[in-house]
């Protein structure tokens, strides 16, 4: 995901967000949902797992990308460079993430009107409800006709 210029790497990342922890401050972390696009989905998930877990915070939030114009993720969406990632897609990602935390007592949150579907909970005692409410969602499907609503 170089294509996302963060200006850390995912060991920058671990090391501050560890020694964040350690010294006894807590920690909310915020991912964006959908930033890799159709392309890195699966990897975007995997590798957010991995580095959550090592740093084990206290919070995570989750939101859905929106585009603004005159941004570079936006222009790379209109020449084919990025493809965004459909309501469905983009709670296949986030249950792939979910899937693959292994964190303790951490908040998670996924409620932000930029979201399709709101989620909360406590990982790991939700993580099997979190799970089962994208289960429902996809399966009942009409996702895609909030898109309108996710900017208010």
């Amino acid at each position: 995901m170089t294509n996302i210029k963060k200006g850390v790497n995912a060991k920058d990342m671990v090391e501050a967000g560890q020694r964040v922890v350690d010294s006894g401050i807590e920690l909310s972390i915020t991912l964006i949902s959908g930033i890799g696009g159709k392309a890195d989905s699966k990897i975007h998930a995997i590798e957010s797992a991995q580095v959550l877990n090592q740093i084990n915070p206290n919070y995570v939030g989750l939101l859905t990308l929106l585009l603004e114009g005159g941004t570079e993720l936006n222009a790379d969406v209109q020449d084919g460079k990025l493809e965004l990632l459909t309501a469905n897609e983009v709670l296949l990602e986030t249950k792939m993430l979910i899937e693959k935390l292994e964190l303790e007592n951490c908040v998670f949150r996924s409620n932000h009107a930029s979201n399709y579907l709101a989620l909360k909970g406590t990982l790991s005692e939700d993580k099997a409800l979190l799970l089962h409410k994208i289960e429902e969602a996809l399966k009942d499907g009409g996702l895609d006709k909030k898109d309108r609503y996710r900017r208010l």
